[in-house]
């Protein structure tokens, strides 16, 4: 995360918001679990994400050929033939197919005392000497 100088001054409030972020992810996970319906914002988004994946997708051309050929020969090795132009497109993605449990694992793991903060700007190494 890099910060503007006046960021740099105020670092301890901007990792106070991170985490309040992360905590209000924490709980729209728990809502997410406690509603069994598809209407809950997590799944909205994610189903918002998809549609927009998926317009983008259908919207794009592949770009030049020289570069194209490379990553698409890559993408076949990684997701086989099948898959290999929509691989990270999202195209059979809905709000049904949101990844709860993953998502669920990844936010608990996003607490202040499982991250490490490190600044490695010129003012904190004259805070440091």
């Amino acid at each position: 995360l890099g910060l503007t100088e006046k960021g740099e001054k105020h670092w301890k409030q901007v990792v106070d918001l991170v985490f309040a972020y992360c905590r209000l992810l924490q709980e729209q996970v728990e809502l997410t679990k406690a509603d069994d319906s598809n209407k809950s914002p997590m799944r909205r988004i994610w189903g918002e994400m998809s549609r927009l994946d998926q317009m983008f997708f259908h919207q794009t051309s592949p770009g030049g050929v020289y570069a194209y050929a490379p990553n698409l020969a890559d993408r076949v090795l990684t997701y086989g033939t099948e898959k290999a132009l929509s691989a990270g497109s999202m195209l059979n993605e809905s709000e049904d197919t949101f990844p709860l449990e993953k998502t669920a694992e990844t936010v608990k793991l996003l607490c202040p005392t499982n991250c490490i903060v490190e600044r490695c700007s010129e003012e904190a190494w004259e805070e440091a000497m």
